[in-house]
């Protein structure tokens, strides 16, 4: 009985301890495919895109740091895992970036540090400072129906891209910013929105506003040319030359003798003229005696 006993006491131990190196066995196994690359924990979570219109580039790169640390991707994967989880208008910006390469390059070559300073240099905080602070001070409205909780959160999420934090001179920023609301010119905020906020001051904007404004109004007098007036008696009559050949010609479609004289045709009464310019154009001129 004694010798039974040992015998299934040997058995047991050695099922305990086949079991024990099976069972390290199968940790090692797992442990090994959680720190791979190809691991089944990094593909089963995915990473949200980057959204420059919600984040800044510097705090969505710090957050996905965080991830592939806490995933133990390994240096040389990161990014192709950073690649997959963008969208298509940012894996198309670093697939432009890998062929302006010299010699060209697959994107899938490139690698995270090369990434990193690509989207640094084209989602920079400072690049769309003004653009955002405009959108902040001008666009918020409240929505119908919207309480005051969510609208101080929307307010909250909004000033994320602002960097309010880092004005030095209120004073001009505020005069600035005031400037920019104000001006209502589509093709002079586009020239302000590219301006970093470091090189923008108020005096600079107005500057740029009234370059452009200035070359705009200039372009038309070229294209279209000037205006003449002429003084009468009661009023102004408003001559445009373009399409004419003469001012003969205009006052007799005016109704007016040559001489700039009221015709019997019209008398005192209004006179509405349809003017046709060689590029098939109308304008409308009224003339009151």
């Amino acid at each position: 009985m004694a010798e039974v006993m040992s015998d299934l006491l040997t058995v047991f131990r050695e099922q305990m301890v086949l079991q024990q190196e099976q069972h390290r066995q199968q940790m090692e196994s797992l442990i090994a495919l959680m720190k791979s690359p190809s691991g089944l924990v990094t593909k089963s979570i995915p990473f949200t895109p980057f959204d420059p219109s919600s984040e800044l580039w510097t705090d969505y790169y710090a957050r996905f740091n965080t991830f592939v640390e806490a995933h133990s991707v390994q240096e040389n994967k990161r990014s192709h895992i950073f690649l997959t989880n963008q969208s298509p208008v940012t894996f198309k910006l670093l697939d432009n970036l890998a062929k302006q390469k010299s010699p060209p390059m697959d994107i899938n070559s490139l690698t995270m540090k090369a990434i990193e300073e690509f989207m640094q240099e084209q989602f920079h905080p400072k690049r769309f400072v003004v653009r955002e602070r405009y959108k902040f001070w001008a666009e918020m409205r409240r929505k119908p129906g919207e309480t005051i909780q969510d609208l101080a959160a929307r307010i909250r999420q909004d000033a994320v891209t602002c960097d309010f934090s880092s004005i030095t001179n209120p004073q001009d920023e505020a005069m600035r910013t005031r400037f920019i609301c104000s001006c209502e010119n589509k093709a002079v905020l586009k020239a302000l929105f590219k301006i970093k906020d470091d090189d923008l001051s108020f005096s600079r904007a107005i500057e740029i506003a009234t370059q452009i404004e200035d070359a705009a109004k200039c372009t038309k007098e070229t294209v279209y040319g000037t205006s003449t007036g002429f003084s009468r008696t009661q009023g102004q009559v408003c001559l445009i030359r373009s399409g004419y050949r003469s001012r003969r010609q205009f006052h007799m479609l005016r109704g007016l003798a040559p001489d700039g004289k009221t015709s019997n045709a019209t008398g005192n009464k209004q006179v509405r003229v349809r003017l046709w310019t060689p590029a098939s154009c109308s304008r409308i001129v009224s003339r009151k005696d």
